[in-house]
């Protein structure tokens, strides 16, 4: 079977977990490099017996996926290091990327989506930290310099009762066996491909720039936030998820 049960006491228990991993672990800067790279971690290989989290009897786990990495995006700004963070008001999308920009010098602001590109016109942000597959209306009008350092992914879950899993026809479970964890994975992280692909068509246009940086400079960017990253994984190990930086290993080791 393809899902991942885990063994908590209470379903309390279990969305905690599940909160810690998804907006916890996943989120984290760097760690998940595309859509499709989380699938070996959606099965028990990522989050069963590695974690020893098998044989709940509350929920089982049917899918656990994220979208495509985000990237920053500014207005004219050049972001090229992560000192270039410095001194620029940003959109971020949670806590975990709010943080990380921070402690570059940058100063995070939290928009409802519906608020972004209003607070762009207005000069109140000078970018946004999100991905390709964005529902931001006239994003390429405003955001001209994309900086890919992969920067961060959103993680989302899927899950079922238990007893009510069991309380199916064989046949229907065989069903609903089939449609789930890897290949489920797989068909969303590319849906998320495809929703991407008009944004990033658009910034090939004139005006705008893509910048990659280089493997040397990229992993300035990997160190440099290293202590937020470890900052943080200390804060879920000593309250909803003990094993939180064995599950970030496990996470980077199965993502590359």
């Amino acid at each position: 079977m393809l899902f991942t049960i885990f063994a908590l006491v209470t379903l309390k228990d279990i969305l905690r977990l599940l909160m810690a991993i998804g907006l916890g672990v996943l989120v984290l800067p760097f760690t998940i490099m595309a859509a499709l790279k989380i699938a070996p971690i959606s099965g028990q290989q990522g989050f069963g017996n590695e974690f020893h989290l098998l044989n709940a009897n509350a929920i089982i786990l049917m899918q656990l996926f994220v979208h495509d990495p985000g990237l920053v995006h500014t207005k004219d700004k050049r972001v090229v290091t992560l000192a270039d963070l410095k001194g620029l008001k940003l959109r971020a999308p949670n806590k975990t990327v709010a943080a990380a920009i921070q402690f570059a010098g940058a100063t995070p602001v939290v928009l409802q989506v519906n608020q972004v590109m209003e607070a762009v016109k207005k000069g109140e942000i000078d970018g946004v930290v999100t991905n390709w597959a964005n529902p931001l209306q006239d994003f390429n009008v405003h955001m001209k310099k994309h900086t890919d350092t992969k920067f961060y992914t959103s993680a989302f879950f899927i899950v079922m009762n238990k007893a009510k899993y069991a309380a199916l026809p064989a046949d229907t479970r065989a069903a609903v066996d089939a449609i789930s964890g890897d290949a489920w994975v797989a068909e969303l992280g590319a849906l998320w491909n495809k929703w991407a692909q008009p944004v990033r068509r658009g910034a090939d246009e004139p005006g705008h720039e893509i910048i990659v940086p280089d493997a040397a400079t990229l992993a300035a960017w990997h160190e440099g936030l290293k202590p937020v990253t470890d900052s943080y994984l200390d804060g879920l190990a000593k309250s909803s998820f003990p094993g939180a930086h064995a599950a970030y290993r496990k996470v980077v080791e199965l993502a590359r």
